[in-house]
């Protein structure tokens, strides 16, 4: 879901946010065990300031769940504009 918020050089896949969307995974997090803790704790981290509309970790967010998954390519760099998010959701989700 990060890829709306957030400009990197390569992106694949997406999924709009949506703040049903966010609770949910959130929930889900919470009540699900994970083999490594550390993983559960950065996803809640991650999630729990969005569950409130406030993406500023977006950045952080993606790339720390990048590097959990091996990214070699696709880093976040920054935060998209409100423009260019809207641009990203006009040409991904409508």
């Amino acid at each position: 879901m990060s890829h709306q918020k957030v400009f990197a050089h390569q992106k694949w896949g997406s999924s709009e946010i949506t703040r049903e969307k966010v609770v949910k995974l959130f929930e889900v997090i919470q009540g699900t065990t994970f083999e490594q803790e550390s993983t559960k704790k950065m996803l809640l981290s991650v999630l729990e300031p969005w569950t409130t509309g406030d993406f500023s970790n977006a950045v952080a967010g993606h790339n720390s769940i990048w590097n959990q998954q091996g990214g070699t390519v696709g880093e976040a760099i920054r935060l998209l504009t409100p423009k260019e998010e809207l641009i990203y959701i006009e040409e991904n989700f409508r």
